[in-house]
């Protein structure tokens, strides 16, 4: 294999440009010993499926194109427990650039992926990438680059919007990209669920803003179905993204493929619109510990306070603790009285994780009352509460 596809490493990640924690993505410390029995027949796979990226006509179709052909790889891995795509991508581009550096039928494909890659992928990732390409391109007189020569330099247009669902636990981010003139703007769509810790629920490319409100209420159900975008204004809309953490490090195994088809888009567009906003003087709220600065008692008293008023005697010192430490070691900040059905499980499983029978026991027979304090703080209408409260019945 060439010194270009050997021997080379992606450089180390610079710092993060806003409050979001950098994400390498080759992390060793995280690796099992050897070389992952999955790399191969995936490498084969995308290879193979590449041909058919020298057909697609312009940088979006092409974006599109690479994070489906990355995606469905690191899906049928996640299926099985691996990680360490960060390794898996750097010995694809190795083998990319093997491809058309050889030539043959196969070098168009492959010198298309790797410009996919420029569009799709972190910034030190694409960096990389980048140089790979420019050492290629000498010996390519007749690449046509064309267009493909603008696929590094989608950027925000600097528009971007936030949804929230009746719960506050359900957010959408959505913002506005182009590739250079004439490129078409376009909007991308990261929909999180904050019930517990931040977890991106999907995400993806839509043709405006209008299409991607609608996808996002069919995605959240019908606690969305009154959501309405507002345009980003300062640091507290955009939180989420200095909680969220796609390192592989937090791969569950049970990601869905779209979540899969966007593993680096989601991170690369995340970034961007940091970025784009910071240039506005909006940046993210500072990290901090949700669990080192807690401090349960405010809230123990106000729900002491309420449970007296419905009950004419105090709640069980203990559980009402327990309770409130549970709900918000996971609450991101402003999200402390929002409560939905996930969050509900999110807690039960916290619950039975670590509490004593009668603790537990305790935990959960306040759990209801909780739900409707909470509920009753923020407004929450009926038919939700009543969806967080059957939440209860369904983990049993």
């Amino acid at each position: 294999m060439s010194p270009v596809s050997r021997g080379r490493k992606p450089k180390k990640q610079k710092k993060s440009r806003g409050g979001r924690k950098p994400q390498p993505f080759l992390a060793d410390f995280t690796r099992p010993v050897g070389r992952p029995a999955w790399f191969d027949p995936a490498l084969a796979a995308a290879v193979a499926e590449t041909a058919m990226l020298a057909g697609v006509s312009g940088p979006r179709e092409l974006e599109e194109a690479t994070a489906t052909l990355i995606g469905a790889r690191l899906h049928a891995a996640d299926g099985m427990g691996a990680t360490r795509y960060g390794a898996w991508t750097e010995e694809l581009v190795g083998v990319l650039a093997e491809r058309v550096r050889e030539g043959g039928p196969e070098w168009r494909g492959a010198w298309f992926c790797l410009h996919g890659l420029l569009s799709i992928t972190p910034a030190e990732m694409s960096d990389w990438v980048g140089e790979v390409i420019e050492e290629l391109r000498p010996a390519l007189p007749d690449a046509g680059d064309g267009w493909l020569a603008a696929m590094s330099q989608i950027a925000p247009t600097g528009e971007a919007w936030r949804l929230v669902d009746a719960y506050g636990t359900r957010i959408g981010l959505a913002a506005e990209f182009r590739y250079p003139e004439p490129g078409e703007p376009m909007v991308y769509l990261l929909d999180f669920d904050i019930s517990g810790f931040p977890r991106l629920e999907s995400a993806g490319v839509h043709d405006d803003l209008d299409h991607a409100v609608t996808a996002w209420r069919n995605e959240v159900g019908p606690s969305a179905a009154g959501a309405e975008p507002r345009p980003i204004g300062d640091g507290a809309d955009v939180a989420v993204l200095t909680y969220w953490d796609m390192g592989e490090l937090f791969v569950t195994g049970f990601e869905s493929r779209t979540v899969m088809d966007n593993w680096y888009r989601s991170q690369r567009r995340a970034d961007d619109l940091i970025a784009a906003l910071a240039k506005r003087g909006v940046d993210l709220p500072k990290h901090r510990s949700l669990v080192e600065e807690l401090d349960i008692e405010p809230t123990v008293t106000a729900f002491t306070t309420w449970y007296i008023d419905h009950h004419q005697q105090a709640p069980a010192p203990e559980p009402t603790e327990a309770l409130a430490a549970e709900w918000l070691e996971t609450a991101l900040p402003g999200t402390e009285l929002a409560v939905s059905p996930r969050r509900v499980q999110t807690v039960l499983q916290l619950v039975g994780d670590w509490m004593d029978g009668d603790l537990a026991d305790g935990v959960r027979a306040l759990l209801p009352e909780w739900i409707r304090w909470n509920a009753a703080q923020v407004g929450l209408p009926p038919e939700f509460t009543e969806a967080a409260l059957a939440a209860m019945a369904d983990l049993n």
